[in-house]
């Protein structure tokens, strides 16, 4: 697929999503909502547990100063040790420098090798930076037997395809339906939880298909 049509169609999908990371990077004038970020991580960590069946140790990768996405680390944090079977064994707080030169793309093939290295016996990497971006020779690399990989926040146009080939095991994407008018024109969501789920879902596997394809 020609790559520069690819990138336009990734900084479109990203506008189009409030968890998306090209939103993270910017420095509106007014006050940012945190609460569908910190909707990301409470439902995140809902859906993480239920995925390691509450059991086991992650690794949590988000970027360093972007008040979005610390917002919603600290609470997928705070609400996943309300399950005790699940340790957090580490956290890897990257500069914006530090991710993928597509965008869309927030883990370099690199760095995911290097974590297995660093941190082995894993049983899932939570990312609020976005999805990995292998090369071939990477992908080839990938061990059969490897972490499940968790997308919290970074909607990129690849995602589909790694969901369908088993490389992410679970991401938030924006609701395929968007609100009715009716819905629209409903009062505005109250807890960080209305807000998460009016406008978000999450993909796995066995439903990316529903998901755009580009």
């Amino acid at each position: 697929m020609n790559r520069p049509f690819v990138g336009v169609i990734a900084v479109v999908v990203i506008i189009a999503s409030l968890v998306s990371i090209f939103l993270t990077q910017r420095r509106p004038t007014a006050p940012i909502n945190l609460l569908p970020f910190e909707g990301c991580g409470l439902a995140g960590a809902a859906e993480t547990a239920k995925l390691l069946n509450g059991r086991g140790r992650i690794l949590v990768v988000t970027f360093k100063r972007v008040e979005p996405v610390e917002a919603a680390t600290k609470a997928f944090t705070k609400e996943l040790a309300k399950h005790p079977g699940i340790q957090i064994v580490a956290t890897e707080a990257l500069e914006l420098s530090d991710a993928s030169p597509n965008d869309s793309e927030g883990v370099r093939g690199e760095l995911y090798f290097q974590w297995l290295s660093k941190y082995p016996g894993l049983d899932a990497i939570v990312s609020f930076v976005g999805s990995p971006s292998f090369k071939e020779e990477e992908l080839r690399r990938l061990p059969k037997q490897r972490p499940r990989f968790v997308v919290l926040q970074g909607y990129g146009p690849t995602l589909r395809d790694l969901l369908l080939d088993g490389i992410v095991d679970l991401a938030v994407a924006p609701n395929v339906q968007p609100p009715t008018e009716s819905q629209q024109d409903q009062a505005q969501p109250k807890s960080a939880l209305d807000w998460f789920h009016r406008y978000y879902t999450f993909a796995t596997p066995e439903n990316a298909e529903q998901l755009p394809a580009f």
